[in-house]
């Protein structure tokens, strides 16, 4: 375990996040590789397959809240050597869509990163919600 490498995912990590709650769509994205897979909570498709599908998806979902996006950060957990990470976290979002709805819900967050060209890259994200066995519908009331 290199302690070098998850002091500097973590920046990225924190990087990313400021960049999403201030709904700011070109650092929301500038710390992903070009070839980035994300399986994302939201809508189809079920994968997004390069930084253009994620940027788009960044996009569409920043374009429909009215208030920034809060993100409180617990139990993040980095494990990294020196070519590669892995991180993960329970996520609490809060904030107000367009309609005037509230939002607050906790999703789980889970990112593979490797250290390209000297700098560290989100190459895999996994944002999901857990399941409501019953209705096969979102939790979005869960939390820990």
């Amino acid at each position: 375990m290199s302690s070098t490498a998850e002091t500097e995912i973590r920046k990225v990590f924190e990087h990313a996040t400021r960049a999403i709650k201030a709904r700011d769509l070109e650092k929301s994205v500038s710390d992903y590789a070009d070839d980035v897979v994300r399986f994302d909570v939201g809508a189809p498709p079920i994968a997004q397959k390069g930084i253009t599908e994620v940027r788009s998806r960044n996009q569409e979902w920043f374009s429909s809240w009215s208030s920034s996006i809060d993100i409180d950060v617990h139990e993040l957990v980095i494990t990294a050597s020196d070519t590669v990470g892995f991180v993960r976290s329970l996520q609490h979002v809060k904030g107000t869509i367009k309609s005037g709805d509230k939002v607050d819900m906790w999703v789980r967050w889970t990112g593979g990163f490797e250290k390209r060209g000297g700098t560290w890259k989100i190459v895999h994200e996994h944002v999901s919600s857990p399941l409501d066995m019953k209705t096969m519908t979102a939790k979005l009331d869960a939390a820990p």
